[in-house]
């Protein structure tokens, strides 16, 4: 069990001198009452050119991740499928640009943005299927 900030997930890759300067922020590092795994950015974009090298692929397929978004999919759907079977909520945030874009008069920018998030969506979909649950 972790007794403290510096034993923190992120041990193995801060030195202690980044430790030293966070200092001030050392506090205990417990899971709270009412957990939820929160998905950040798990876009289309970021697998697009497949599992190669990042700067290869980034090159084709600018802000793909190539083989650490890859990588990351099998544990990312045992963490979604540990997560609902244990009834804590999955929370998938992606930004929307349409709304924005098109309150702006840029039309070209929301209808993209409106495709990106249908890519999402079919991705989506198509991941919880994976996982075996019904939207």
């Amino acid at each position: 069990m972790p007794r403290d900030f510096e034993d923190h997930c992120w041990k193995d890759i801060i030195d202690d001198e980044i430790l030293e300067i966070y200092e001030p922020y050392r506090r205990e590092v417990r899971v709270g009452r009412n957990p939820a795994v929160l998905a950040i950015d798990l876009y289309n974009k970021a697998y697009q050119g497949g599992p190669g090298p990042v700067r290869e692929v980034n090159r084709r397929h600018p802000g793909a991740c190539g083989e650490h978004a890859w990588s990351a999919l099998e544990p990312t759907r045992q963490l979604f499928a540990a997560a609902r079977k244990a009834g804590i909520p999955v929370i998938l945030v992606d930004r929307n640009v349409d709304q924005k874009a098109a309150a702006a008069g840029r039309t070209k920018d929301a209808e993209q943005a409106r495709a990106n998030a249908t890519q999402w969506r079919e991705w989506a979909e198509a991941a919880v299927g994976a996982l075996g649950k019904k939207r």
